[in-house]
């Protein structure tokens, strides 16, 4: 009886660890990888699979796991640092693997190449360079770690090493333009990349590359129209590309070509990916800049029926009630959306309110109403005490009721708050001419023409400035570009001859009092400057 307990519980036993073997099998996923009779090709090859199928765990652990039986398995070992470098992004990890990989091959070009890479993206750029180098001394063509070298030595300062590195990948590289392009992409040399780009389009005037590299040189460069060039030529290489619909409808918005905006808006209308919120708010955008206010309103009341969550719709149709000075529509409307918009997006709507507050108070500046508009600029404080136009607008209120000294403390305010605002600086110098400062007034011009160099007025302003100021030549100088700008305005053609005669210029006094007759006839002024030189040179 005893021996036949005995065989039994020995049964047992032996179940007990056959049951035991296939759930260590079994938590292995089934693969006999840590057999050290597994040859190192099938498990390389089997992770290798893994990592293709992106099963990156799976493929991690198998590797460690093998790893740590056979250590010597260097090919492995690298796999499963590429992986850490490339997947997981563990830098650090990577590092460790790849050390021990180099120090069983020390001409391992592929180890020293992820190396460098992962030091710099630890941001340790030393060991980086110390590791692209020797990538070069392995292969000295081995145009990655020329790129990368370049790269660093450029963000550490060393300008000469990173121009050699880049020229040395040049020398190596096939693609030598669209090389220079990226570089000077990267520089944010747009004069130069526009000229590359130009080099690989006169070889194929159909690569999109090419193209797309004197597009950003055009658009950097606010050379427009050009832009608008390429970007046709790219429409036709991708019909079906609507990003480059939205571009050229975004660059010929800015630029205030309506008529280009909704034609292109329409034949965008016609593609399968069409943004057509997108579209149909830039349309009613365009309508009112136009003045078609109840075109802007059809478009968007038809467009929020079939998207009434739309943001953008909701603050155009604002931005419409604004226009037509329907403040407190507008204001409500803005309110609404404070609920509605994302947390980042809620100080822009605040902003917004601040200036339908501030437009409804010049309004009310407009029409005397002086006491109602002190009202509104409390309310567009309540919503940002820091928008540039409240301080802006109280300043021209101190300037209509003649109180200069606060209103120059208000424009000032401004001009802190927006420095780059060239109105602010137009109108604080008007104020100074008004209380007879040229001196500071010519400074505040000066200060608008570095914002807008295109502005006929500031241009027409500083010219006269200059010739109160007896400085002739700056006079004639701004004088004559803004006849440039605007080449119909009576009063800078008038100046201009003023200022010739009065320095004795006479034959070209005379042809700017002419020009100014021949676009008004009635102009009083040239005509009695005219009718004195004539009797002058008759006296003579």
């Amino acid at each position: 009886m005893n021996s036949l307990l005995f065989i039994i519980l020995i049964i047992f036993i032996i179940i007990l660890i056959i049951l035991s073997k296939n759930i260590f099998t079994q938590n292995v996923e089934n693969v006999s990888a840590f057999d050290l009779n597994v040859s190192e090709d099938e498990i390389y090859e089997h992770v290798k699979n893994l990592i293709d199928n992106k099963q990156y765990d799976a493929a991690y652990k198998m590797a460690k796991k093998y790893l740590s039986r056979v250590p010597h398995h260097y090919r492995l070992r690298f796999l499963l640092a590429k992986s850490l470098y490339e997947t997981f992004s563990n830098y650090n990890e990577a590092i460790h693997h790849l050390n021990l990989v180099i120090k069983s091959d020390r001409r391992n070009e592929d180890a020293y190449l992820i190396l460098g890479f992962s030091y710099q993206a630890l941001s340790q750029y030393a060991k980086a360079i110390s590791s692209f180098k020797k990538v070069l001394a392995i292969n000295y063509e081995n145009e990655d770690a020329l790129l990368s070298l370049g790269y660093l030595y450029e963000y550490t300062k060393q300008k000469k090493s990173a121009l050699r590195m880049y020229l040395s990948y040049i020398q190596y590289s096939n693609n030598r333009d669209e090389i220079f392009c990226n570089i000077y992409m990267d520089i944010k040399d747009w004069e130069n990349l526009a000229e590359y780009a130009l080099k690989i389009l006169n070889i194929d005037e159909n690569d999109y590359q090419g193209l797309e590299f004197l597009k950003i040189a055009y658009i950097n460069l606010n050379m427009n129209e050009k832009a608008c060039e390429v970007i046709k030529k790219q429409i036709e290489l991708s019909p079906d590309d609507f990003t480059l619909y939205k571009e050229i409808i975004n660059i010929y918005f800015d630029t205030k070509n309506y008529d280009a905006v909704l034609a292109y808006c329409e034949e965008s209308m016609t593609l399968d990916n069409v943004d057509e919120p997108y579209i149909k708010n830039i349309q009613a955008k365009t309508f009112i800049n136009t003045g078609k206010i109840d075109s802007c309103f059809d478009i968007v009341k038809e467009a929020l029926k079939l998207n009434p969550k739309d943001v953008q719709l909701k603050q155009t149709l604002a931005c419409a009630y604004l226009n037509i000075n329907e403040f407190q529509t507008s204001i409500n409307l803005y309110n609404e959306l404070i609920d509605e918009v994302d947390h980042s997006d809620i100080l822009y709507i605040k902003h917004t309110i601040s200036d339908c507050y501030c437009c409804w108070a010049s309004y009310l500046i407009d029409n005397d109403n002086l006491n109602e508009a002190f009202e509104k600029f409390s309310q567009a404080l309540t919503y940002n005490d820091k928008n540039p136009e409240i301080y802006y607008n109280l300043g021209l209120i101190g300037f209509k009721i003649k109180n200069y000294f606060d209103a120059q403390k208000q424009f000032r305010r401004a001009i802190e708050l927006a420095p780059n605002v060239a109105k602010y600086y137009m109108t604080l110098g008007d104020l100074q001419i008004e209380i007879e400062n040229i001196y500071d007034a010519k400074q505040s011009y000066i200060d608008a023409i570095s914002m807008e160099p295109e502005n006929a007025q500031a241009q027409a302003t500083l010219g006269i400035l200059y010739s109160k100021l007896k400085d002739v030549d700056n006079a004639i100088k701004h004088l004559t570009i803004a006849e440039k700008l605007n080449p119909n305005d009576c009063e800078v053609k008038y100046n201009l001859g003023l200022i010739n005669e009065i320095n004795g210029n006479i034959n070209l006094a005379i042809e700017k009092y002419n020009e100014v007759l021949r676009l008004d006839p009635n102009h009083e002024e040239a005509k009695n400057s005219l009718h004195l030189i004539n009797e002058f040179n008759q006296s003579e």
